[in-house]
């Protein structure tokens, strides 16, 4: 298996050879002659080539590859709008506000070095690291209970009676 550095030495020497005006078949040649390319394939071999010939001269390490990201600033920025505009919406419905997936969304969060709290469903909401914790409502003590007592007909209530706090 040819690591990339193999792989980077093969490409110098093919287009090498096509700037001697080699053809493939004398380039796959010349490179057998040296043992640390002597497995290189025919079709390495004509690819390479074939581009060099037609003038390529990009870095490949520098190519491309996939899906291009669409992680711009615009974006990113369109992404803390939503955000800052309902901080508890979930990764999910950012992504369908704006019309991307829930991967580049996370993938933009994490960017932002934004995250979300660990614990209940009432504190989540998102954050940066210089943002304070969101304040957690407090639990008070309710009054004391309160019984009634109704008194009803087939019309309705009669009465309805508060019973005082002795008698419960």
């Amino acid at each position: 298996m040819a690591t990339s550095a193999d792989n980077a030495a093969h490409r110098i020497i093919i287009q090498y050879c096509v700037e001697r005006g080699m053809t493939p078949i004398q380039t796959k040649k010349e490179m057998e002659t040296i043992e640390r390319h002597k497995h290189v394939s025919r079709t390495l071999v004509y690819t390479w080539h074939k581009r060099f010939k037609k003038g390529w001269t990009g870095d490949p390490m520098k190519e491309a590859r996939g899906r291009p990201s669409k992680s711009d600033d615009k974006l990113k920025s369109r992404v803390l709008d939503v955000i800052r505009e309902d901080r508890r919406l979930t990764v999910r419905e950012v992504g369908d506000t704006i019309g991307i997936g829930k991967s580049s969304v996370q993938r933009i969060l994490s960017d932002l070095s934004m995250t979300r709290p660990e614990g209940k469903r009432q504190s989540s909401v998102w954050k940066t690291p210089s943002t304070p914790p969101p304040k957690k409502a407090k639990a008070v003590k309710s009054m004391d209970k309160v019984m009634f007592m109704f008194f009803m007909d087939n019309q309705g209530i009669i009465l309805s009676h508060a019973v005082p706090n002795a008698q419960q």
